[in-house]
């Protein structure tokens, strides 16, 4: 149950294409452990909702810092190349397609075509996610151990930080210093950027000691700023940037004459007038003089200017993404293994204890807007930080990101998606197919459910009974419909070819998990051990649960039994037949293992009959029919030393093995 709900989180133990960061989640398994234990615990399902949603929030009221894992569901995504507009979508989607089978994310760019979801309410819930962050650290969900080992390893975990904190304090502060010590340089550059539309696209350096792109686009913006026309201090500059190469001299002598220049600094009206051949070069090398001290700090408009926080020469550190501190390769690369350090002691140092992929709302969340045909750079009108009614009870977010109220929302007993859509999965998961068969989409264009009143009652059952989800599943269980056989009269399927009214059960393959799984324990080789780290050998005799899962390169093995794609939530898995999924069940060394474990678990008893029956019994719970008794001894007798092999073989990779009548 647990592996049916991570393919609803899509989740992988890897984050996609990112840049410069370590591909990998490295708790990512306490996630799946904490969904294994809240089905084992039978944890009501609106409260295994809320945790997924806000475990943070809801510290000191039906959570615990245990809980914190939770949100693992929100933070196990993709990341999309570092875009975070796509990564709140994706968490958008996981929210409202997942759990609510409603299909919001394609209001991202224009009002729903089908639904009444309009595009203020995606960016209601944009605003939402975009008010939550990562921790830069993740936090502890289990108490800190009192150990030396965990005081060796907090020492080590302290000296790795700081190195790669020097490190990018040093580079900013020579990115500052460049702004100052520069500045003729960044001006005259801007200058000649005059006319030419502003680069979106950043350009990675060769020369680290190349002017660097970001700041030369902060120096733009900053002088293109309304407030430097009636800046003392740059309003001149403004003027003489206007001046057209032609008349340059004259254009700047009259300029230096009129009320601009005579409202100037005087250390900017006596380096004009030192220059001997005027041009926009030397004036840029005037602005640099004047600024430089002494001439600077005799001069309070200078001054107050130098020390203007908003200034590029001034910008704090947080305003600067990796890429633009380090456009360089040489620098990239030096951050790149610093950060590696640290994440790789936090993760696998000698003491280092477990910690949750959560989040946590920013201090200080910012009113949404609208994004013109979902494109950022367009921002349209204002939206409030709302849980919007076309998704659930609208909610105001007096104060946080507004996670919380969204939990609280679809959660609420009354919320008519919730429940029906999560009983809809469990019919689906049971029989192979919802009442609706569209378990992601409850829209408009959702398929009708082929027992309404039936759906109903099972989701009014549902919260009556405290959102118990194994409650849930002995009713469906005891029912006459769950003890159908699949060997139905034809005049039956004559009526209902597609089994919509449920008059007999389908046949169904068992998910690929389900099959390895069953290969492992019925040859004696299933290693029963819970939780912890996943392991990369796909060998393994671990559940296959517990197998990593790389969302850039998801096992080949696993896309060829219908392992569907972690890139988003998946509703339903495809289901295939393909001769790759017969060629590995008759010869991948991982199936001829456990062919010869069976055999050897089945033993030798000198009787072919007695070991035939042990065979079946073993791995298909019955005993054998008089006419598979006489095949199996028939090949045992005629196929020669390899022939017990060959037939576990032909059991474990037999339809019977593999589907449920």
């Amino acid at each position: 149950w647990a592996r049916h709900w991570l393919d609803v989180a899509r989740y992988a133990d890897t984050k996609g294409y990112v840049f410069f960061q370590d591909g990998a989640f490295p708790w990512s398994w306490a996630y799946r452990d904490w969904v294994v234990s809240a089905f084992q615990s039978d944890m009501p399902y609106d409260r295994f909702v809320r945790a997924q949603l806000a475990a943070d929030r809801l510290q000191g009221k039906e959570c615990s810092p245990a809980d914190l894992p939770a949100l693992g569901f929100l933070t196990l995504g993709g990341r999309f190349m570092n875009n975070q507009h796509d990564v709140i979508d994706d968490r958008i989607d996981v929210v409202t397609r997942g759990l609510l089978g409603l299909t919001v994310a394609c209001a991202r760019c224009h009002d729903h075509k089908f639904d009444p979801i309009p595009t203020k309410d995606y960016y209601s819930l944009y605003s939402v996610f975009a008010a939550s962050v990562e921790p830069e650290v993740p936090p502890l969900f289990a108490p800190a151990p009192a150990t030396a080992d965990y005081a060796a390893f907090q020492k080590e975990l302290q000296n790795r930080e700081l190195a790669l904190s020097d490190y990018v304090s040093q580079r900013h502060g020579k990115m500052l210093d460049s702004a100052r010590g520069r500045l003729a340089e960044h001006l005259l550059a801007v200058a000649r950027l005059r006319g030419k539309p502003p680069q979106d696209e950043f350009m990675l350096v060769a020369d680290p000691d190349d002017l660097n792109p970001t700041l030369l686009k902060r120096w733009r913006a900053w002088l293109d700023a309304p407030a430097r026309r009636d800046d003392p201090a740059w309003r001149l500059w403004t003027r003489i940037e206007a001046i057209g190469p032609g008349r340059f001299a004259a254009d700047l002598a009259a300029l230096l004459a009129g009320p601009d220049g005579q409202a100037a600094p005087e250390p900017l009206r006596r380096a004009m007038r030192s220059r001997q051949t005027p041009s926009i070069a030397e004036a840029a090398s005037a602005y640099a003089s004047a600024f430089a001290a002494p001439e600077r700090v005799r001069e309070p408009v200078l001054v107050r200017s130098w020390a203007d926080d908003a200034s590029p020469w001034n910008m704090p550190l947080l305003l600067f993404s990796d890429l633009e501190l380090f456009p360089d390769r040489a620098g990239q690369d030096v951050l790149k293994k610093l950060r590696t350090q640290v994440e790789q002691w936090r993760v696998s140092g000698k003491g280092a204890p477990p910690r949750a992929h959560s989040l946590v709302d920013t201090p200080l969340p910012q009113t949404g807007r609208v994004f013109l045909r979902g494109n950022p750079v367009r921002p349209g009108e204002l939206v409030p930080r709302v849980v919007p009614a076309s998704i659930g009870r609208q909610a105001k977010v007096p104060n946080g990101s507004g996670r919380l109220e969204l939990a609280q929302s679809v959660t609420h007993a009354d919320h008519p998606l919730l429940a029906r859509v999560w009983v809809n999965r469990v019919w689906m998961i049971c029989f192979g197919d919802g009442l609706s068969r569209t378990p992601g989409d409850f829209g408009i264009r959702g398929d009708i459910p082929s027992h309404p009143e039936l759906l109903d009652y099972l989701a009014k059952d549902l919260i009556d009974h405290g959102w118990s989800t194994r409650r849930l599943l002995r009713l469906i269980l005891a029912s006459d419909t769950w003890q159908r056989s699949s060997d139905a009269p034809a005049e039956v399927r004559v009526k209902d070819p597609e089994n919509r009214l449920l008059a007999r059960r389908d046949t169904a393959r068992v998910d690929f998990e389900a099959l390895r799984d069953s290969m492992l324990a019925v040859s004696g080789r299933l290693d029963a051990t819970s939780g912890g780290a996943s392991s990369a050998d796909l060998n393994s005799t671990r559940r296959t649960l517990y197998l990593h899962i790389d969302r850039l390169q998801v096992p080949g093995l696993f896309r060829q039994f219908d392992f569907p794609s972690p890139d988003a939530t998946a509703a339903k898995r495809d289901v295939t037949t393909t001769p790759l999924q017969a060629l590995w069940l008759m010869n991948h060394p991982f199936g001829l293992a456990c062919a010869d474990a069976l055999v050897r678990r089945a033993g030798d008893s000198g009787k072919r009959e007695v070991w035939v029956k042990s065979i079946y019994r073993m791995a298909l719970q019955r005993d054998p029919e008089p006419d598979e008794t006489m095949l199996m001894i028939r090949f045992l007798e005629q196929a020669g030393a390899d022939a017990p092999r060959q037939a576990a073989q032909v059991i474990l990779a037999g339809n019977e093995f593999s589907f449920i009548n």
